[in-house]
C-alpha cells in the first residue's frame, strides 16, 4: 500500500511538470497515464516481489542459524525450533501459529513454501541426515551455515550499492527536470512561440518516455543483479 501511494505521488509530480514544461494539459494526462501504467503496473510489482524475497531470504538465514545452533546444545528438534521462530515478524508469525497442530518435522517442510528454494532445501536435507544418523549438527550444516552467512553479507553491500546508484539516478533525471523547469520559467517569452509546436510536444513526451524506459531498465537491472552477484559469489567460494 504505501508503495502504491508513494508511486502514485511520484507520477502526480511527472505530470505536473510536463504542464510546467508545456503548457498542454494533454501533454500532462499522457504523461501521467504512462507514468501510472510504468510505475503502478510494472515498477512497483517488481519491486515489491523483490523486496519479499530479500525480506524472506534474510529470515531464512536467521531461522537456520538459530535453529541449528541451539539444536547443537539441547540435540532437541522442538526446542530448535521454538528457539529459531521465537522473535520472528508478523507475517511469519501468522504462519507458525497457522501450523501449531503439526509435528515438528511437518512444520519445518511446511515452512520451505514461505522460505523458498535458496537455502531450506538444503537445511530439510540436513536435518534429514541428523535424525538418521545423528552426528555433530554443526559439522553436518557447516557449509550451509558459511552459505546463509555469505547470503547476508551479500545482501548488505547490494543494498549499499543499491542506494548509492539509486541516488545517482534520481539526481540525474532530477537535475534534468530541473533544467526544463527553470527554462520554461526563465525563458517564458521564447517558450511562447514552441509550446504550439508538434514538435516541441513530441520532444517532451519523448523525454519523459525515455525517463520512464530508463527507470524500466534500472529497476530491472537492480532487482536481477542481488541474484547475479549472489550466485557469482557463490561460485568463487565453491
Amino acid at each position: 500500500m504505501n508503495s502504491l501511494i508513494f508511486f502514485s505521488i511520484i507520477s502526480i509530480l511527472l505530470g505536473l511538470s510536463s504542464y510546467i514544461i508545456s503548457s498542454s494539459i494533454y501533454i500532462c494526462l499522457i504523461v501521467l497515464f504512462l507514468s501510472l501504467i510504468c510505475l503502478l503496473g510494472i515498477v512497483a510489482p517488481i519491486l515489491n516481489n523483490f523486496l519479499i524475497k530479500q525480506k524472506r531470504r534474510r529470515e531464512c538465514s536467521s531461522f537456520i542459524n538459530g535453529f541449528i545452533v541451539c539444536l547443537s546444545v539441547t540435540s532437541s528438534l522442538d526446542k530448535a525450533y521454538e528457539n529459531a521462530t521465537a522473535n520472528v515478524d508478523k507475517e511469519l508469525k501468522k504462519v507458525i501459529s497457522s501450523i501449531e497442530s503439526l509435528t515438528i518435522e511437518e512444520k519445518l517442510n511446511y515452512l520451505s513454501s514461505y522460505f523458498g528454494n535458496e537455502l531450506y532445501p538444503m537445511f530439510l536435507s540436513i536435518i534429514s541426515i541428523y535424525q538418521v544418523q545423528g552426528g555433530n549438527i554443526l559439522n553436518l550444516s557447516g557449509d550451509l551455515l558459511s552459505e546463509a552467512n555469505r547470503i547476508e553479507e551479500s545482501d548488505l553491500s547490494f543494498k549499499k550499492k543499491g542506494l548509492k546508484n539509486t541516488y545517482q539516478f534520481c539526481l540525474l533525471w532530477g537535475i534534468s527536470l530541473l533544467i526544463l523547469i527553470f527554462m520554461r520559467i526563465a525563458l517564458s517569452s521564447f517558450y511562447s512561440f514552441l509550446k504550439e509546436s508538434p514538435t516541441f510536444l513530441g520532444c517532451i513526451i519523448i523525454f519523459y518516455v525515455l525517463l520512464l524506459f530508463s527507470l524500466l531498465i534500472y529497476v530491472f537491472t537492480f532487482t536481477s543483479s542481488s541474484l547475479n552477484a549472489l550466485l557469482q559469489r557463490r561460485d568463487k567460494h565453491e
